[in-house]
């Protein structure tokens, strides 16, 4: 009995292996398909009944409309009995005739009628004796009846007129009243049999609905069974697998059956749950060096849900920033709040309230304090998710404690307070966010005016637009620029800057402005001096090409000359020594003219070393070796202003070449001292001194003396010439420090 039972299973079962080999679709096709060809069935045979019952139905409405007619001819014929007493009774002839032949008109319409519906009825009733014949017999003696009758209405035989009537109408009548009990009769003939067909069609669509009903229900429960079975079964595998996967078991495999869309799906699910797998294992790598960067760089990540309005997640570097246990419950919003520092508490809550409102991120920097390591900085960043509708449905961000940065910020502030140079720092528009101390201390700006047109306030209003226009070129293009400037100190006074912009890009996009600001009003004067240096050079070189040209050019064609005329005289003549005497003097203007002119295309404005200068002289002059050169130097020797080192160098060499070429020194010493307060300059000999007469007012064609004098007046010295026949000669100038090396100076700071 027990293998018997399992058949009917097996054979289940094998029609599901069967239908699993089918797309899910197509097996509920076929199974929509055999319900419907029942229910067509079924209705076919409820079709039939139903035409069968309307079929009698139609019948009975036949009979019903004869009925109708034939009781409606009886009805004209009493109509017509009782309207023509009354016409007897009045005894008018012409009225009686008159009437009788409307009233038979009317009559044998009816019958007309009556025969007209009965040429409706079906054939097995159309031809019906007892209905036809009481039919015909009216219609075939109801002239006859009326003719009489009009004969005796003529006569005036009224008396004979109503025997008439009573005799030959009532006859009439009965024929009626036969026809309708006929009709009736049969009327009532045909709704018992009508009556009996829709019993026997009632029983055949019930027993046709029961039979259907249950054929149908048998079938679709196979079907279904056999369908569901083959879907159910792959669903409870993937059901058992989904469970797997949410217990963390990503090994679980589901067993494929058949072909159809689930045996797919459960391929695709293997194979996701491999995935899965090593997903899950790369993610834990992932999740360990997270914990680790977290620790590294003291970020932890946090969410706070809004529809509770708490704390919805920690990381475990956020309790540690936070200074809360970590195996402790998960802390509540306000608790946390409340160690924030209180300066900060209004701000932050502001901050938390806007960024609710607003739906959108925010970041945000306050003062924490840790229950063990005391007033931190924390810098928070917050992510605002929205649902599919645009609700605000939490906050995701990370806490950083930034504390040990700040202090350096702040170290850093402090140092570059103190940097010998204007430091601005500005947001990515250019507008101004910090100036270190010297920037402050210069322009007199606080930060407060930072809101304020700084260009149009600091910058001389000659290089404000244009300083404008390099601030618009240079933050647009994203890349260091420079620009020159006059800025207003807070003592009034314009002076030149460079100013040096460079952005702090963040993945393409300026995050800040780093600019310096470097006076270079040293520099524009040193400009401005080389500049006029460059045309007083040019004029010394048009000097020099004009005394080469001419006066130069004259002094050696008149020397030649005189050479010429000298190789002439007699060596006896006595006019031979003074002519000797003119050639020589004329070769010396010569040659000092070439030196001039010499000195005069050499020095530029370019710096060159003094002392170095000074003592060539004596080779430029072929000194003999026998005399004693001597060059002292003093103090830390320093640059010289170009224009008064030119005028120095003149002084000193015209000293020099009086030394050696009129003294007759055997000993000349040169002394350049740099003192604090002054530069000192001496070239001391021990020769024949100069005559007090030349050493007051002059020699007459000469100008060496008065040109050291002009010379020393021109750059603000004092020159002191002391001389004796004995003691030698001595030449002292001195020029005060702060005419001499403030330019210079100034140039080395800068």
């Amino acid at each position: 009995m027990k293998e018997v039972s399992k058949i009917p299973f097996q054979r289940l079962g094998n029609w599901s292996r069967h239908l699993s080999r089918f797309n899910i679709g197509g097996r509920l096709i076929v199974c929509f398909l055999v319900l419907i060809l029942f229910m067509l069935v079924g209705s076919g045979m409820r079709f039939t009944e139903l035409r069968l019952v309307r079929s009698q139905a139609e019948h009975l409405a036949t009979l019903d409309e004869e009925l109708i007619a034939v009781l409606r001819f009886q009805n004209s014929l009493s109509s017509f009995y009782a309207r023509l007493n009354e016409l007897a009774q009045g005894k008018n002839t012409d009225r009686f005739i008159a009437e009788s032949d409307a009233l038979r008109t009317q009559v044998m319409q009816e019958a007309a009628r009556i025969e007209e519906s009965f040429s409706r009825l079906p054939p097995e009733l159309r031809g019906d004796p007892t209905v036809l014949t009481p039919l015909e017999a009216v219609q075939s003696e109801l002239p006859s009846y009326l003719q009489s009758m009009n004969a005796l209405a003529s006569s005036g035989d009224w008396t004979a007129l109503h025997f008439r009537l009573e005799q030959q109408i009532q006859p009439l009548e009965f024929l009626s009243s036969e026809l309708v009990r006929n009709v009736d009769r049969q009327v009532a003939t045909a709704r018992t049999q009508a009556a009996e067909n829709f019993h026997r069609a009632e029983q055949r669509i019930f027993l046709g609905n029961l039979l259907t009903g249950i054929v149908t229900l048998v079938v679709a429960a196979f079907l279904a069974f056999n369908v569901t079975r083959s879907i159910t079964a792959p669903l409870a595998d993937l059901v058992e697998g989904s469970k797997a996967l949410a217990c963390g078991d990503f090994h679980y495999q589901i067993p494929i059956r058949g072909n159809d869309e689930l045996a797919h799906l459960s391929a695709v699910f293997n194979d996701t749950a491999g995935k899965l797998h090593s997903l899950y294992a790369t993610l834990r790598n992932s999740e360990a060096y997270l914990a680790e960067a977290q620790r590294l760089s003291q970020t932890g990540s946090w969410a706070w849900d809004l529809a509770t309005g708490d704390i919805r997640y920690w990381s475990e570097e956020c309790y540690r920033v936070l200074g809360f246990d970590p195996l402790g419950p998960l802390p509540k919003f306000e608790t946390f709040f409340q160690r924030i520092h209180l300066d900060d508490q209004a701000t932050l809550r502001e901050q938390f309230e806007r960024a609710t409102r607003d739906k959108a991120d925010f970041e945000q920097d306050y003062r924490y304090v840790h229950p063990d390591r005391g007033v931190r900085d924390i810098h928070s960043v917050g992510h605002a998710v929205l649902g599919r509708s645009g609700e605000l449905i939490e906050f995701v961000g990370t806490v950083i404690d930034i504390t040990e940065r700040k202090r350096a910020e702040e170290d850093l502030q402090q140092l570059v307070d103190f940097v010998p140079h204007l430091i601005l720092v500005l947001g990515p528009d250019g507008e101004w966010i910090h100036a270190n101390r010297v920037a402050r201390e210069f322009t007199g700006l606080t930060l407060d005016a930072r809101s304020e047109d700084v260009i149009g306030r600091a910058i001389h209003p000659g290089d404000a637009e244009e300083m404008r226009a390099a601030c618009e070129r240079g933050l647009s293009a994203k890349e260091p620029f420079e620009a020159e400037a006059r800025m207003l100190g807070k003592d009034g006074v314009y002076r030149w800057f460079l100013f040096r912009y460079n952005p702090l890009l963040e993945q393409g996009h300026v995050r800040k402005w780093y600019a310096s600001a470097t006076e270079i009003e040293s520099r524009k004067q040193e400009e401005e001096r080389v500049r006029q240096e460059n045309v007083r050079l040019e004029e010394r070189t048009r000097i020099a090409q004009e005394l080469h040209d001419t006066l130069l050019q004259n002094f050696v064609s008149a020397s030649m000359q005189l050479g010429a005329a000298l190789n002439r005289v007699s060596a006896n003549s006595l006019v031979k020594p003074r002519l000797d005497r003119i050639l020589q003097i004329m070769e010396e203007g010569i040659e000092q003219g070439r030196s001039a002119i010499q000195g005069l295309r050499r020095l530029d404005s370019r710096q060159f070393d003094l002392v170095l200068a000074l003592s060539r002289v004596p080779q430029e002059l072929a000194v003999p070796s026998d005399i004693d050169f001597r060059v002292v130097v003093g103090g830390m020797q320093r640059s010289l202003e170009p224009s008064i080192q030119h005028e120095i160098y003149r002084i000193g060499r015209e000293a020099l070449v009086n030394a050696f070429c009129h003294s007759g020194a055997k000993r000349v010493e040169f002394v350049l001292d740099y003192a604090d307060r002054e530069l000192r300059l001496q070239v001391r000999d021990n020769g024949c001194g100069i005559d007090p007469q030349v050493l007051s007012s002059g020699r007459e064609g000469h100008w060496g003396l008065a040109g050291m004098r002009e010379r020393a007046t021109r750059i603000g010295g004092q020159l002191r010439i002391s001389s004796s026949a004995t003691g030698g000669t001595e030449i002292f100038l001195s020029i005060p420090s702060d005419a001499t090396f403030q330019l210079s100076q100034a140039h080395y700071s800068s």
